[in-house]
């Protein structure tokens, strides 16, 4: 049986008691505070996943912060840290669709001619969103990690905290990135919503 209290302690208090391993409510708690945001997470970094993959793969991505609940720190900003795990299940699940993607993204630049009036097409939609996800499956993952994270709005300082890297690491990766994606060859609007600012 739920226990209502629950709803009254912080995300640290919740944790807490979810690091001692006798108690499963906790994650139960965090699941309703934070289980669209996860979703939302996946939905953005692999929007190529279907609804049922995409459901799984955020009971996953809860189960692996019960087991890991005890490495939980109160330094740490405690929705960062879920993202952060969201993001690393997710690109895990990604890595083993890669070359699925990079077959879909041949067949976007073969079919679709440069310049198309169907642009809008739903069909054309979906493509695009195979195109950014394999654009972003050729970056190394560190990149990746950083990338997705700043399109999200965490800072530098935030993104360090999450990866255990340095601030200079952060930028330095996230420069890179930027720069293997306009070399990357998918069209300039695609391009504008991955790199901006």
């Amino acid at each position: 049986m739920d226990d209502p209290s629950l709803g009254d302690l912080s995300d640290e208090e919740l944790m807490v008691r979810l690091s001692r391993g006798k108690d499963w409510q906790p994650l139960g708690e965090l699941y309703r505070r934070y289980g669209a945001m996860v979703k939302s997470a996946i939905t953005r970094v692999a929007p190529e996943l279907d609804r049922a993959e995409r459901d799984d793969l955020c009971h996953d991505v809860f189960l692996v912060l019960g087991k890991s609940a005890r490495r939980y720190t109160e330094q740490l900003r405690f929705k960062a840290w879920l993202y952060s795990i969201a993001v690393k299940q997710t690109l895990n699940r990604r890595d083993g669709l890669r070359r699925r993607l990079q077959l879909l993204m041949r067949h976007h630049r073969e079919q679709t001619p440069r310049g198309s009036s169907s642009q809008t097409s739903p069909e054309v939609i979906a493509l695009q969103k195979d195109v950014i996800a394999s654009a972003l499956a050729t970056l190394p993952r560190g990149q990746r990690e950083v990338l997705l994270l700043h399109v999200e709005g965490f800072s530098g300082e935030e993104i360090a905290t999450m990866l255990s890297i340095k601030p200079k690491t952060v930028w330095t990766r996230l420069h890179r990135a930027r720069a293997a994606l306009l070399e990357h060859p998918f069209d300039a609007a695609l391009q504008h919503a991955v790199l901006q600012e």
